[in-house]
């Protein structure tokens, strides 16, 4: 059992992290704006074949098949998308 007073002390020195609708604003226009380090990135060719590579090579079940099919097909088709 852990000791309260600790918990409590560990508690009280948190960072106090507050979002405001400004920072969530700018956190969601960098992720839409098109010049954006990470829209190049998703749209990128290495991304498409780094995201199949990893999931083909992954373990599964037969149950898990289906669900590797459609991340497989959805990569497909983002990449026919644009990213998207």
């Amino acid at each position: 059992m852990k000791n309260p007073i600790h918990l409590a002390t560990m508690k009280r020195n948190q960072l106090k992290v507050t979002c405001t609708p400004e920072h969530k604003k700018k956190l969601s226009d960098s992720h839409l704006n098109p010049d954006s380090y990470f829209q190049k990135w998703m749209k990128s060719e290495e991304y498409s074949v780094l995201m199949k590579e990893t999931h083909k090579n992954s373990e599964y079940t037969i149950s898990g098949k289906r669900s590797l099919d459609s991340r497989l097909r959805g990569i497909e088709r983002a990449k026919r998308n644009g990213g998207k």
